[in-house]
């Protein structure tokens, strides 16, 4: 479900097997969203997200694929890799080592205007690749 808001801030878990359904537009607000709560289906996603004056923060699988093709305008785009403490930035478009091999990939177009993009890639669980419904985990930086 798309999703727009103005002078409001976003925060999302997603419960959805497809990332298609998060698509994001704010105006003068902030957006926080866990992708990882649930695992995605197997193949190709594509999200959308759009922010002028705000910041957008996306948690996703280091399992996962990622592709950025962006545009930012006064603002920074960053990859972080929470298992290696590596940080990517220095322009709008990344594309993840794993991508190509990825039996889940991520297609996100993002625009920002005076904001930023953060993505912090999380380490897979360690029960298995992903998450399943029902089971939850504390995320870095979480708070109760």
């Amino acid at each position: 479900m798309a999703r727009l808001t103005i002078f409001h801030d976003i925060n999302r878990t997603h419960r959805s097997g497809r990332f298609e359904e998060e698509d994001i537009s704010t105006i003068f607000g902030d957006v926080r969203l866990n992708l990882v709560r649930k695992p995605a289906e197997y193949g190709e996603h594509t999200m959308r997200v759009l922010t002028i004056f705000g910041d957008v923060q996306l948690r996703l699988s280091e399992d996962v694929g990622l592709k950025i093709d962006g545009f930012a305008l006064f603002g920074d785009v960053e990859v972080e890799q929470i298992s290696s403490n590596d940080r990517a930035s220095g322009g709008a478009d990344y594309i993840s080592e794993n991508y190509d091999t990825a039996s889940v990939r991520l297609n996100l177009n993002v625009t920002t205007i005076f904001g930023d993009l953060e993505i912090i890639r999380l380490p897979i669980a360690s029960e298995g690749p992903a998450l399943y419904e029902g089971q939850t985990t504390r995320l870095p930086g979480e708070v109760d």
